[in-house]
């Protein structure tokens, strides 16, 4: 990984080297942007951006189940699940939810803590407390969420042109 390579030979004082290997990571993937900031950094002269409709083509959306578990009277494990559809993390937090049994409304809030973080590329992160989503009734189990609010429907990834690319996303040469 050039851009590791270009961290390590920084650290060490070879400037020319850092250069050299931030360069590469930059010919490899144009859209670095660490490896651009280092760059300039370094007083080096850093080509023009490419236009802001190829700014970052790829997605990297992704929905985090974040759940915590009650595993004695003052401990708790934290588990993540990452899902890459809302439709999926909601399966999940279901399924999650059902594994309760049926524990009252009381004992369901002091054994479980689920969270669900949606991760857009630009966007701040959409949190949405799952907990909270639970209706009153009934105040014993099975429960089931409430999603009525949770924008299940808008896809994680902007929808894919003819061919495959996403809009504006060049072809890139294989090396």
């Amino acid at each position: 990984m050039p851009i590791h390579l270009g961290h390590a030979l920084a650290w060490l004082g070879d400037r020319d080297g850092a250069v050299a290997a931030y360069r590469e990571a930059l010919r490899r993937d144009p859209f670095d942007e660490q490896a651009d900031t280092c760059l300039e950094m370094l007083e080096v002269e850093v080509e023009v951006d490419p236009p802001p409709a190829l700014k970052s083509p790829r997605s990297y959306a992704f929905a985090l189940l974040r759940e915590k578990l009650r595993t004695s009277n003052s401990d708790w494990i934290d588990i993540g699940h990452v899902c890459r559809s809302l439709a999926a993390a909601r399966d999940t937090a279901e399924a999650r939810l059902r594994e309760t049994g049926d524990l009252t409304r009381e004992e369901l809030d002091g054994f479980i803590k689920l969270e669900l973080d949606v991760h857009r590329p630009g966007q701040p992160v959409a949190t949405f407390d799952l907990m909270g989503r639970i209706p009153s009734e009934p105040k014993e189990g099975p429960f089931r969420f409430d999603w009525s609010e949770v924008p299940l429907d808008e896809p994680l990834e902007p929808p894919l042109s003819p061919g495959g690319r996403q809009a504006g996303e060049v072809p890139r040469k294989r090396s």
